[in-house]
């Protein structure tokens, strides 16, 4: 990187401005998540389209509108997640398949 791209690189990493933005529920509280993903943003290291289906993916997940996803419930555990793999291959389909199909049952 020049000189010039590393001042611009620092002083967004030392900023706060604006960062206020991500309180989008007005809690007067800015999560690590949320700071992250602004920070992300104004790199310019992802995409807000990105972004956003990864957003909509999570809503997908979170059918009881939680806010969290439970490990086991709305996604597969590590023990799950190897017997899912196993499935998945035996019956050459993929593990999220074979995950819903277990959700449904």
């Amino acid at each position: 990187l020049d000189h010039q791209e590393n001042k611009i690189l620092k002083k967004i990493f030392n900023s706060s401005a604006d960062v206020y933005k991500t309180d989008l529920d007005d809690n007067k509280e800015v999560d690590e998540s949320d700071f992250v993903l602004f920070k992300l943003l104004q790199l310019q290291k992802v995409h807000t389209r990105t972004l956003e289906k990864l957003i909509r993916r999570f809503d997908e997940l979170d059918v009881d509108n939680k806010g969290y996803l439970q490990v086991g419930v709305d996604i597969p555990s590590e023990e799950q997640s190897i017997d899912l793999t196993k499935r998945a291959h035996a019956h050459h389909t993929t593990e999220s398949h074979v995950w819903h199909e277990n959700q449904s049952t």
